[in-house]
């Protein structure tokens, strides 16, 4: 395991990154009954409270039904490489990633903490990079499939809603774009700056690290997949199923709590649009897609919902798939390790696979 390896191994790497959304948690709160005020008035708290607690104990639970069978999703594919995981560890993994996507951007998503922690269970960055990737595939893979029902269920209509969404949307990414390309400019300047002092010769120097570092993981990167390629397909279309299954919990939660308020569900329609929605937000910047998520959700859940639920209904749908899995997922890392057990990493992809 090399420098880098060692860097996303310890506990230095990962375990501060897995505290900053203990921050964001509340303010995320804060952020959903602002919304639900703003939409529904001082009535939403009331409206929010009479949901059947029923719907909403069925609601939390396909809330975090993700986290199994994401777990399943990585058992499979550290099986086929010969070096499987214990389950338990992996669901500890998926929450802790859940965590971590609180403090990136939509676009980022689970991916680095993710990766970083199987780095931790012994597997070369490469190969854990290749793991989680792996997992973007086929969710993205379910996406294209599920496209043309999204579009049948949700009928033309949703387009000029979507048009609207995106708008509010790309103004935002406009700034964004402008503080980074700022921010570029800034360390451009400080680079210069700094090569006039003399510290260059440190700066290649890590520079060089960093590429010979990145040539490695992209290497044992492309020697899982070409694997997956040549002996994969019997794990890929399983893990398929078990993504199917996950975001089919997943999107069913809007409806859940829909029908939890006594109003008609239109289930296909609810389930299209959280699709959607998961597609347009990868644009949000902000952690977790906070705000962006609750604008995206109510302009287009807007004109199948009476006007004073939609605050409501929005609320709901953001605690049970953001904050309470968030809050979850903190309580069960509070009260259990993340420290990995010994395990010899994984130097080589193809000996683990045939092996």
């Amino acid at each position: 395991m090399g420098a880098w390896d060692r860097g996303l191994y310890s506990a230095a790497g990962v375990d501060p990154l897995l505290r900053r959304p203990l921050l964001l948690i509340p303010l995320s709160i804060g952020v959903t009954v602002l919304f639900m005020l703003v939409l529904s008035g001082a009535d939403g708290f009331g409206a929010f409270l009479r949901i059947e607690p029923s719907s909403i104990a069925a609601a939390l639970f396909l809330a975090i039904v993700p986290w199994f069978t994401d777990a399943a999703r990585t058992f499979v594919w550290s099986s086929f490489l010969g070096r499987p995981v214990p389950y338990g560890r992996l669901l500890k993994v998926a929450a802790a990633s859940e965590l971590g996507a609180a403090v990136a951007p939509p676009f980022v998503g689970t991916v680095p903490v993710k990766t970083m922690l199987l780095v931790r269970e012994g597997f070369s960055s490469g190969e854990a990079l290749s793991l989680t990737t792996l997992s973007s595939l086929e969710d993205w893979i379910f996406y294209l499939a599920a496209a043309p029902f999204c579009v049948a269920a949700a009928g033309t209509a949703v387009f000029s809603d979507m048009q609207t969404a995106a708008q509010h949307t790309v103004r935002i990414v406009r700034w964004a774009a402008l503080a980074v390309a700022v921010l570029g400019v800034v360390i451009f300047f400080v680079r210069r700056r700094l090569r006039g002092r003399g510290v260059s010769s440190s700066l290649h120097e890590r520079w060089a690290r960093f590429q010979r570092w990145s040539r490695g993981t992209a290497g044992d990167a492309i020697s899982v997949y070409r694997l997956v390629a040549r002996n994969g397909m019997a794990p890929f279309l399983l893990t398929l199923l078990l993504t199917s299954v996950q975001w089919g919990c997943r999107y069913s939660v809007a409806a859940v709590i829909v029908d939890g308020m006594g109003l008609p569900a239109r289930p296909a329609i609810l389930f299209a649009l959280q699709i959607i929605i998961y597609c347009l937000s990868t644009i949000v910047p902000t952690p977790g897609g906070s705000g962006g998520a609750e604008v995206l959700f109510a302009l287009l859940h807007r004109p199948y919902l009476p006007g004073p639920s939609i605050g409501v209904v929005t609320a709901a749908w953001r605690f049970a798939t953001f904050s309470f899995p968030c809050l979850l997922a903190a309580l069960v890392l509070s009260c259990t390790s993340l420290r990995p057990e010994r395990r010899q990493p994984v130097n080589d992809a193809s000996h683990a696979a045939d092996g």
